[in-house]
């Protein structure tokens, strides 16, 4: 039950806000061994799946972490867990249920967790930005040429402590993976093969720069259940720098490629939204029909509570400077 707090359910535009805003977000209970109540039909296919897998090494059933249940108390949410993988995912997507129980998905259904970031950087004191990428159909199965919130993915039972380290690794892979080309680089055929390992960020490189990180919505889609712990972020970098590292990755893969075990490019284009209520509104009503349904709930939950959002924000910075001007 959802104690406090209006579900948003919004078919026309296929997501649904779960609860918004959000103060805390607890792992009740996370179980191993994988989920297996399936369907015959859904093992059957689960067998002929695997047996592609075998006979090609380019399919991997990676792991992912299913929610068997999401239980609601005001602004807190608590979360039931159990491992899962890709393949039974890609099988029983479609398999949503009832829509009135949203909480508790289907026995025949993988509804894994997924982490989605409203990344906010720090342009000057009078302006802030909100980061949302148009996806690369090259890198992604689902939403290629589509925009959607960055950073974006799936929670991994073997990499991730937990959600907040799922959006810190995700972020890393897909918005700053690397720093800006230097300005006296010549990109020619005889480059420095060490340039990609130089110019990759450390895994903890962006740890001090990190002024709130916390999650601010539970969301999902009305078509394919997967749901999203959005995650509100203030992060205190220049647009030209995450720019310019977005231009050397691609340049980089370009390059490249699979040669220095280079990503595809999560996103074809990264674009910066003033964060005001009105930029962020306009840009949602603009691009509606290209924006993923979760990137739409998680911009939906964000406007119909901005001021809550906003404020989070202005006292992470407040305490920044207020830290700042202690040290001087």
């Amino acid at each position: 039950m959802n104690n406090g707090i209006p579900m948003v359910v919004n078919p026309k535009e296929d997501h649904v806000i779960i609860v918004a805003p959000v103060e805390q977000v607890v792992v009740a209970s996370y179980i191993q061994d994988p989920w297996d109540r399936w369907s015959q039909e859904t093992r059957k296919a689960l067998e002929e799946k695997q047996q592609q897998a075998r006979e090609d090494p380019k399919m991997f059933d990676g792991p992912l972490v299913r929610v068997n249940q999401i239980k609601v108390n005001g602004k807190e949410v608590i979360l039931y867990l159990q491992r899962t993988s890709y393949f039974p995912f890609v099988i029983t997507r479609g398999n949503v249920g009832n829509h009135e129980e949203w909480l508790v998905p289907p026995d025949d259904c993988a509804n894994p967790l997924s982490i989605g970031g409203l990344t906010v950087t720090i342009e000057d004191e009078a302006e802030y930005l909100l980061w949302l990428g148009r996806k690369n159909p090259k890198a992604n199965e689902l939403g290629g040429g589509q925009y959607h919130i960055s950073p974006a993915g799936y929670v991994n039972p073997e990499r991730d402590f937990s959600y907040i380290t799922s959006d810190y690794r995700e972020r890393l892979e897909e918005m700053l993976c690397y720093r800006p080309l230097p300005a006296d680089s010549i990109l020619q055929s005889n480059l420095d093969r060490e340039l990609p390992h130089m110019l990759r960020r450390e895994p903890f490189e962006l740890g001090s720069r990190i002024l709130y990180q916390a999650p601010f919505a539970i969301v999902d889609r009305y078509s394919l259940r997967n749901p999203m712990i959005a995650i509100l972020s203030l992060i205190d970098i220049k647009s030209d720098e995450i720019l310019g590292g977005f231009r050397a990755h691609h340049q980089l893969y370009k390059m490249f490629g699979k040669e220095h075990g280079i990503r595809a490019p999560e996103f074809d284009t990264m674009e910066p939204v003033e964060f005001t209520w009105k930029a962020i509104k306009e840009f949602y009503e603009e691009h509606l029909e290209e924006l993923r349904p979760h990137a739409r709930a998680a911009l939906q939950a964000l406007l119909m509570n901005w001021d809550t959002a906003a404020g989070r924000l202005e006292e992470a910075y407040s305490r920044r400077r207020a830290l700042e001007s202690t040290n001087l």
